[in-house]
């Protein structure tokens, strides 16, 4: 049992390790922009950045958060990329309120979100459309696909570390299907804080 919680508890550090440098270094990039074109935006912009990242330090030590909590974090880091991607992305969630406390491996929203716009097209004449809701207790997040011309051969590290995160805590695995238009992965929710 411990062995299991340590692992679960390193493959967490290496989800949420995935987002520190990419992000960060893509939000200067960003942030550098507004300073010189709107000092109001560039404000707003700095105050989610420290909002997404007060998240992931409050949460440093939790291996499960609520859903509620994790999409009002996934909320907050689509904010900072419309700010970088403006009318080339849209997200909308349709979740009832009664899955709102279910449980959820924190970060898992997001990393699928920066999935969809690192893989694809995301520009206004093809936008990249993200939609998050509940099929049949799981959680679902999916997007119309459009993958960019020059797409290496994904490695699929974090869709990996996600899979890893459900299979040793709970001994349950994530869903991934693709057509050829659509990427939805579907992710079990949690009912019962056990970890």
């Amino acid at each position: 049992e411990i062995f299991k919680k340590n692992k679960a508890r390193f493959q967490y550090e290496q989800l949420k390790n995935q987002l520190n440098p990419h992000f960060l270094f893509n939000s200067l990039n960003v942030l550098d922009y507004l300073v010189h074109t709107d000092s109001e935006k560039a404000s707003s912009f700095i105050k989610k950045l420290a909002g997404v990242y007060r998240y992931l330090l409050d949460k440093e030590r939790d291996m499960l958060v609520t859903l509620q909590e994790e999409l009002k974090f996934t909320m907050m880091y689509c904010d900072l990329m419309k700010e970088r991607f403006d009318t080339g992305m849209s997200i909308s969630t349709q979740i009832d309120d009664k899955y709102l406390s279910t449980y959820i491996v924190p970060c898992s929203i997001q990393l699928l979100v920066e999935n969809a716009l690192k893989h694809n097209i995301v520009s206004s004449s093809s936008p990249l459309h993200v939609k998050i809701f509940i099929e049949n207790k799981w959680l679902v997040v999916e997007n119309n696909l459009q993958p960019k011309i020059t797409e290496d051969q994904s490695s699929k590290v974090g869709l990996k570390n996600i899979e890893s995160q459900y299979m040793s805590m709970f001994n349950k695995g994530i869903e991934v299907q693709k057509t050829s238009d659509v990427f939805r992965v579907r992710i079990p929710l949690i009912f019962e804080k056990t970890v």
